[in-house]
């Protein structure tokens, strides 16, 4: 109502205008989310205006995240130094707890995937694609083959495994592919990011 005071919690740069219709119309919603802590940052670098936290990620972190955190929005606020802090120990926990524990669920997804592919495989084309497997691992890596490098179709884990989805309900962003093939040790699911990686750079050449 009007004169009706509220408190909103939100970016410094948001804006409220009355427009000449008597409704009342909200602007710049770019920056909603808290920033990424900006670690290794070159001086000048503007990412903590776009490498925000998902909003699935703060709704379940503990500690309320200030959007204006690393900013000069923030420069004369007391609290400054706690909620740079805060947003510190929010993304070194996004780094450390919630993208491992995706790479986890990536390679537990693909070893129920394999064991119902194998079930459906007779004995002896199971002995016959294992060995050509493990023939082939070992030639291109000098290592012997692993159960989890059994390939499945590239096409068919991308149909099962809808890994946008995934990431963005368990609270990651795309950018966080590269950082999470590192961590997924089944090799299919660590082609299938190297994949959709690929895919999305080519659309931007």
């Amino acid at each position: 109502r009007t004169g009706t005071a509220r408190e909103l919690s939100s970016c410094g740069d948001l804006e409220v205008h009355l427009g000449n219709d008597g409704k009342y119309y909200v602007l710049d919603f770019s920056r909603f989310m808290p920033p990424e802590a900006p670690f290794r940052a070159p001086p000048g670098d503007r990412g903590i205006f776009f490498k925000l936290l998902r909003p699935e990620f703060v709704a379940r972190f503990p500690t309320p995240l200030n959007p204006d955190a690393f900013s000069g929005w923030s420069r004369l606020d007391p609290r400054r130094t706690l909620l740079n802090k805060q947003a510190v120990i929010a993304t070194e926990y996004l780094i450390r707890k919630v993208i491992p524990r995706m790479a986890a669920r990536m390679d537990e997804f693909y070893a129920e995937q394999l064991e119902h592919h194998l079930a459906q495989e007779s004995s002896e084309q199971l002995i016959d694609q294992a060995g050509a497997v493990t023939h082939t691992l070992k030639t291109s890596t000098g290592q012997p083959g692993d159960p989890l490098a059994i390939p499945i179709p590239l096409y068919d884990l991308h149909e099962q495994f809808r890994l946008v989805e995934e990431l963005h309900r368990a609270g990651l962003c795309l950018r966080h592919m590269g950082l999470l093939c590192t961590h997924v040790k089944s090799r299919p699911m660590r082609l299938l990011l190297i994949n959709e990686m690929c895919i999305r750079s080519l659309k931007n050449l």
